[in-house]
């Protein structure tokens, strides 16, 4: 029963090591994008135009907004038209795009 405990004590430490890198490999991830800004690497490898979807609400209100304000072209798709129309007119409005 002992060797029993002892292997899954070692199982728990394996999985708080793995779940520690794969934080650390985010938070790098996202300092790198955002905070150091190599975020317009993006549109420098990836194109000009982006598609979000649920712009109108949240995070895809702000990703559209986010892709807008680095000079991306923006398609936006929303189930609700008339609040679509209003996020158009914001990103038109305010990033010239």
């Amino acid at each position: 029963f002992y060797s029993l405990v002892r292997s899954t004590e070692m199982f728990w430490y394996v999985g708080v090591a793995v779940a520690a890198y794969a934080a650390a490999r985010v938070a790098f991830f996202v300092w790198r994008q955002f905070v150091r800004g190599e975020g317009d690497a993006v549109r420098k490898h990836k194109g000009r135009w982006a598609v979000v979807t649920g712009a109108s609400w949240g995070i895809g209100y702000g990703f559209a907004h986010e892709l807008a304000r680095r000079g991306l072209n923006v398609v936006v798709v929303a189930r609700s038209g008339e609040r679509l129309r209003e996020v158009c007119a914001e990103l038109e409005r305010e990033y010239h795009v």
